[in-house]
Order: C-alpha cells, then structure tokens, then sequence
C-alpha cells in the first residue's frame, strides 16, 4: 500500500515537471488549469484537448510510469493459469455427475451450513434455490471463459514486448520516453533528439526527460535506450498534429461538452 502511494506521489511531482518543460518549450507559462499551446514557427497556432473526452496529455506522460513490468505481467499470467486450469477440471467433473451424485452434493453441502448454524444470507438463499453444484459449474465455466480471455490478453502483450535475448527492458521507462516525446513533437512540430556529454545533457527534450525520470525515482536508470525508441517512433502525423488538429475543434472538444447537463 505504501509503494502504491508513493508511486502516486511521484505522479504527482512528475506532472508538475513536464508542465515546467512544455513552458521552457513554448516559452509560455502553461500550468495546470490551462490548456496546453501548439507552437507552430514561434506562433501559437492552436491548444491540445484537454476535456471530459481526452486524457490531460502532461498526465499522460507521467502515468506512463505506472505500466506493469514484464515480471508482473508472468504472475498475473500464472495465476491465472491456474484459475482456468482449476475451473476447467471444476466445471467438467461436474458435468459428469450424475443427478442423483449431484443433489447428495447439494444437500451435504446446505447441511453443513445449517450445522454451522449461520443465518442465511440472500445469496445462500439463491443458491440454494438454483443448487449448489449448478451454481457451481455455471460459476465455474464463467471462471473458466474469463480466465481463458485474459490469458490471451496477456500473452499478446508479453508478444507484443520482444524481449529478445539479454535483459529485460524497462517498459515503464520506455513507455514514459515515449510519451513525453509524442507531447514534445506535438506541441513543437520539432523531432525530438537525444544530446549527452561528459558536462550534461543538452537540447529541450534530453533535459527534460531526465528530470522525469528523477522525478520518478528512477535516477539510476539509463536515459539513451528509452529516448533513442522514442525518437524513432515520431512520424509525420505527429509532427504534423496542429495541422491535423485544428483550434476550431480543440474549442468544440474542451467547451461545448463541458456545460452541465439536466436530465
């Protein structure tokens, strides 16, 4: 629990960051409670959605941080092995029971409560109702679907990670390089680059990425892999993004939606 806290904590301190970065980059004093300028040849030429309908972009970056890391997606994925694994056995040697082997399950099993002599709770009495091992192997094969669903899920995203020979890659950094980078060439027009020197780093966005990174805790980590990724991934679109987006709907998105609504 105190993990989880901290970890929000530095959130919190990292927003506060990359605010300070988009207003060394646009030269504009953005905070919190304004939107975020698009600068376009030293002029502003439109804002970023920040709405009921889009994600704060700063917040964005900084949350990128609370992605879960490869070990934790395996024991997610173990876990949930051995509920489908279970379920599955569950649900299928019930379904070979007889009616008879199946209602002395029932009335074993309500016994035992009655003997226990605890008051029945409106679920024990709709089980009871429906029977204890039908509800049990509806129960079961459900277990058994949704379990089978998010294993396919989560093997995809370990697919998905390439981890390739050698160590694992730190997905929380790479995920949080990669995001400050998509808001630098968003509100720039300007592909972001990678500059470090035996007296720094140097440029906008190096800087800017190593003090989220510290902000975060995670001053040990090594900034060249992640910025380097996340270079690479900015294309022309998001280059692009005030042409792409104009301020008309960037007004529609943050104020025609934001009135109160009667019903």
């Amino acid at each position: 629990m105190k993990a989880h806290a901290e970890k929000h904590h530095a959130v919190i301190q990292a927003v506060e960051v990359i605010y300070e970065a988009v207003t060394n980059w646009t030269g504009i004093e953005v905070t919190p409670s304004e939107r975020i300028p698009i600068i376009r040849n030293g002029k502003r030429v439109g804002e970023l959605p920040q709405s009921l309908f889009a994600i704060n972009p700063v917040r964005e970056v900084a949350e990128a941080s609370l992605v879960e890391d490869t070990g934790e997606l395996k024991r997610k994925l173990d876990n949930l092995r051995a509920v489908f694994e279970t379920s599955e056995a569950l649900a299928k040697a019930l379904g070979k029971m007889t009616f008879s082997e199946r209602s002395k399950l029932d009335v074993h099993g309500l016994r035992n409560r009655n003997d226990l002599q605890l008051e029945p709770s409106l679920e024990a009495r709709i089980i009871h109702e429906i029977g204890l091992t039908f509800t049990t192997f509806l129960s079961s094969k459900a277990l058994f679907d949704g379990a089978k669903k998010e294993i396919e899920e989560l093997e995809s995203k370990l697919r998905d990670r390439n981890l390739g020979r050698g160590r694992p890659r730190n997905e929380a950094a790479h995920s949080v390089a990669q995001k400050l980078a998509q808001l630098y060439a968003k509100v720039t027009g300007r592909r972001p680059t990678y500059s470090a020197g035996p007296d720094g780093f140097h440029g906008e966005f190096t800087p800017a990425l190593r003090k989220v990174f510290d902000t975060l805790g995670w001053s040990e980590t090594d900034l060249s892999g992640p910025a380097q990724k996340a270079i690479e991934s900015i294309d022309e679109s998001v280059l692009m993004y005030g042409e792409n987006n104009p301020a008309s709907l960037n007004s529609i998105l943050s104020s025609e939606w934001t009135h109160p609504v009667e019903f």
